[in-house]
């Protein structure tokens, strides 16, 4: 028996952009439509259209909802009728970083070299369950995304040249108390972005754990964290780094 492939996107960011675009073109983004209706704007057989309308949903330019169908998003409008061009870059950025697979890669290789991509499709197929036929396209997808976003520098990708996924409150909440990193006051002891931080820390009590962390220069740091931690809590926290990563990486600037 055949084990199935975790998913994966099979087309890249732009690709599925040029999908959803004839999508919006005859339909708008008010109706679901059936993977039928899709199959006929598209031209295509509804067998063939399947793998790109996953693709376009894991980028979270379509929307999906049980028994109706799909629908190009609100994400979707701000790549195609941006306010200005950073909404885009942003827009795509968080594309990127919508796929479960996408999102695991990004945390493995973020700050670090990447692999070739024969060595990127043999690590997809042994640790996240990408099935041997399918991930040299796996690999070959993520990699021309990354190309396409421009975020690798001497084969590393790079965090302050994309955004993390939006979609986590948490990050929202913290983007819009810095007002834009070109707002931040920056003065030596409490630039915002800290304080932002500091706020957020829950009171400390029997439930709370404090973790010290020392960093370079004598400088210092404390993590206060629930003893019920999850998964989920981690990955809000792991993309609240990569808002701080942004804001040191503009202020080096």
């Amino acid at each position: 028996m055949t084990k199935r492939s975790s998913s994966y996107p099979a087309y890249t960011i732009n690709e599925c952009i040029i999908m959803v675009k004839q999508i919006y073109a005859q339909y708008g983004d008010s109706t679901y439509l059936t993977r039928e209706d899709i199959a006929d704007i598209l031209g295509l057989s509804t067998p063939s259209v399947n793998i790109r309308v996953s693709s376009c949903a894991q980028y979270n330019l379509l929307d999906v909802k049980v028994k109706e169908g799909y629908k190009p998003t609100e994400l979707f409008k701000k790549i195609h009728k941006p306010l200005h061009e950073e909404e885009v870059i942003e827009s795509k950025a968080e594309a990127f970083s919508s796929p479960k697979l996408y999102k695991k890669l990004i945390s493995k290789f973020a700050g670090n070299h990447l692999p070739q991509k024969k060595a990127l499709a043999n690590l997809l197929t042994r640790d996240y369950s990408i099935a041997d036929k399918a991930a040299d396209k796996a690999a070959d997808v993520f990699l021309k995304n990354i190309d396409d976003l421009n975020i690798l520098e001497n084969n590393i990708l790079k965090l302050e040249n994309a955004s993390e996924n939006r979609e986590e409150e948490s990050d929202k909440e913290l983007i819009d108390n810095t007002n834009g990193f070109d707002n931040v006051t920056k003065t030596q002891n409490a630039p915002k972005v800290d304080k932002q931080v500091t706020n957020s820390q829950p009171p400390s009590n029997n439930d709370i754990r404090v973790i010290p962390i020392y960093l370079t220069n004598d400088k210092s740091a404390t993590l206060h964290i629930p003893k019920n931690l999850n998964e989920k809590d981690i990955e809000i926290i792991k993309a609240q780094m990569t808002v701080i990563e942004l804001y040191v990486s503009h202020n080096k600037k």
